[in-house]
């Protein structure tokens, strides 16, 4: 289960957050981090943005194209009702793969 933290700030003249040091620490933030804000309702959701290096992205993509991907097309349907057909390839293509 996640661990909730509060923690009182103010917004600064020109609008910057101080996020206080307890909290930099334990997300491990420095001044290069990058943070995503977003609106929901009216909270404020501030994410660490996690870099993902290219090498991964590769391990990924290189993963994905190895899993064993099946459309869904009528032979696959059991309970006998009308599906739409896809092939394998618009599959495939669709996931970038």
């Amino acid at each position: 289960m996640a661990e909730i933290m509060a923690h009182t700030t103010k917004l600064d003249k020109q609008g910057r957050l101080i996020i206080p040091a307890e909290i930099r620490k334990k997300l491990s933030l420095s001044e290069d981090s990058v943070l995503i804000i977003e609106i929901l309702g009216n909270q404020l959701i501030i994410k660490k943005k996690m870099a993902v290096s290219k090498e991964q992205r590769e391990d990924w993509k290189k993963k994905l194209k190895n899993m064993e991907i099946r459309a869904f097309t009528e032979e696959y349907n059991q309970n006998n009702e009308s599906t739409k057909w896809m092939s394998e390839e618009y599959v495939r293509n669709k996931l970038g793969l």
